[in-house]
C-alpha cells in the first residue's frame, strides 16, 4: 500500500489498505495511510477519522500528525491546523515542514508578525537539517509582497530562485515583487520564464497581462 501511494497509484492503495483494515481494523499504519489515501482524493473528512484514528493508538506518529494539520489546513480550519503543527513541533523541533506550514496558516488568520517569524523559524531548522527546500522562502516571500515589503521579499524569493530556479510560482513570485518596484522589463522577464516553465501556470499569464496593460 505505501509503495502504491508513493507511486500515486491511489486506486490501488485504497484497494490494499481496505483489505488490510478489514483484517486489522485498528492498525495505526494502515489507518495512516488511508488517511493519506484519503486526502489525495480530497475526501478531507474521511481523511481526518482514519488519521485521528490512527494517531488515538499512535499518538507520537509524526507523519499522521502532519497529514492531519494539513487535512485542517486545506479546509481553512486554521485553528485545529496551528495546535496539530504546534504538537508536532514540540515532538519533533527539527520537523522544519511544519514551521512553514504553521506560518502559512499564521498568514492566514492575519498574523503577520507571527508567520514571518514562523517562516524564519522554517528557513534556520531546514539549513540545520541540510534540506534545501526553496518553500518557505517562496512562502514568505508571497507574503511579503501582499503586504507591501518588498525589498525583504527580493532577498527571500531570490534565495528560493537560487535554491530552485525551474520552479514557475518562484519565477512569478519575483515577477510580482518586481512589478512592485516598477522594474517593469524585470517583471516582464520573469513572468515569461515563469510561463516557460509551466504554460498552465494561469498566474503568471495574469501577471504578464498586467504589466502590459
Amino acid at each position: 500500500a505505501y509503495s502504491y501511494l508513493m507511486e500515486q497509484k491511489f486506486q490501488y492503495a485504497g484497494r490494499t489498505l481496505q483489505k488490510l483494515l478489514a483484517q486489522d481494523s485498528r492498525n495505526p499504519e494502515g489507518l495512516k495511510l488511508m488517511g493519506l489515501t484519503l486526502f489525495f482524493y480530497k475526501q478531507y473528512v474521511l481523511a481526518e477519522q482514519e488519521l485521528r484514528a490512527a494517531l488515538a493508538l499512535r499518538p507520537h506518529d509524526e507523519e499522521a500528525l502532519y497529514a492531519l494539520g494539513r487535512v485542517y489546513q486545506t479546509q481553512n480550519s486554521f485553528a485545529p491546523a496551528i495546535e496539530t503543527f504546534k504538537k508536532l513541533v514540540a515532538l519533533n523541533p527539527k520537523y522544519y515542514r511544519a514551521y512553514d506550514n504553521l506560518a502559512l496558516c499564521y498568514e492566514a488568520t492575519g498574523q503577520i508578525a507571527e508567520a514571518d517569524a514562523m517562516f524564519e523559524k522554517a528557513e534556520r531548522v531546514a539549513a540545520e537539517v541540510n534540506a534545501k527546500d526553496d518553500w518557505p522562502y517562496a512562502n514568505q516571500a508571497n507574503m511579503l509582497v501582499k503586504n507591501g515589503q518588498i525589498d525583504k521579499a527580493l532577498q527571500c524569493i531570490g534565495k528560493a530562485i537560487q535554491m530552485n530556479p525551474r520552479s514557475a510560482r518562484n519565477q512569478w513570485i519575483m515577477g510580482k515583487a518586481l512589478m512592485e518596484k516598477n522594474d517593469l522589463r524585470g517583471a516582464e522577464q520573469h513572468a515569461r520564464l515563469s510561463i516557460h516553465l509551466d504554460s498552465s501556470f494561469t498566474k503568471a499569464h495574469y501577471l504578464l497581462g498586467t504589466i502590459y496593460r
